[in-house]
C-alpha cells in the first residue's frame, strides 16, 4: 500500500523508487507480485514523466529476469508472468506506441524480456502465447503483430544506451 501511496507523488525520483523498491519486493517475496505489477503498471500511464515510465520499464524488465530464473532454478513449468500480463503488458504497449527515442527502444526491449521472445523464432514463450491467443486489448493487438514480434525479438540487449543509473 504505502508503494502505491509513494508511486502518486509529484517528486519524479520517488516515483522512480517506488517502481525500483516494488519490482525488489517482488523478486524477494513473490506474493507481492500482483501488488508490484499494479504499481509499475501505474507508473507506466500516460499521465507519468517519460523519465518515470522508462524507469518503470527497466523495473519490469528486470522483475522478468529474476521471476524466469528462479522459476528455472526451481524447475517450475507455470511461467510466473502469465497471471499479471494483463496488468502490465498493455502500459507497455501503450508507452512503446506513443513515445519515441530511448523511451520507445526500452519499451521494446523491456517487451521482449516479458514476452520470453525467442530471438531465432521471434515467437514468444508458452505463457505469453496463452495470454496473446486469450485475445488482449486492442493496444496490445494493434501493437504486437507478428513482424514487430520478429523485430523485437532480434533486438540486442548489449546496445542499450539509457539503463537506469542504480538498480
Amino acid at each position: 500500500r504505502r508503494l502505491e501511496w509513494l508511486s502518486r507523488d509529484k517528486e519524479q525520483p520517488i516515483k522512480i523508487a517506488a517502481g525500483r523498491a516494488a519490482a525488489r519486493l517482488a523478486i524477494g517475496n513473490p506474493q507481492t507480485l500482483e501488488a508490484a505489477c499494479g504499481v509499475l503498471a501505474a507508473l507506466m500511464g500516460p499521465d507519468q514523466p517519460t523519465e518515470v515510465s522508462r524507469q518503470a520499464l527497466l523495473s519490469v524488465r528486470r522483475l522478468a529476469d529474476a521471476m524466469r530464473a528462479q522459476q528455472h532454478e526451481a524447475g517450475a513449468q507455470e511461467d510466473p508472468l502469465q497471471p499479471h500480463l494483463p496488468t502490465i503488458v498493455p502500459p507497455m504497449c501503450s508507452v512503446a506506441a506513443h513515445t519515441s527515442g530511448p523511451v520507445r527502444g526500452t519499451a521494446e526491449r523491456s517487451l521482449c524480456r516479458v514476452l520470453d521472445m525467442d530471438p531465432v523464432s521471434g515467437t514468444p514463450g508458452e505463457g505469453v502465447a496463452k495470454y496473446l491467443a486469450a485475445g488482449p486489448g486492442g493496444t496490445v493487438r494493434s501493437l504486437l503483430t507478428e513482424p514487430f514480434l520478429r523485430r523485437v525479438a532480434r533486438i540486442s540487449f548489449d546496445d542499450e544506451l539509457f539503463t537506469a543509473e542504480e538498480y
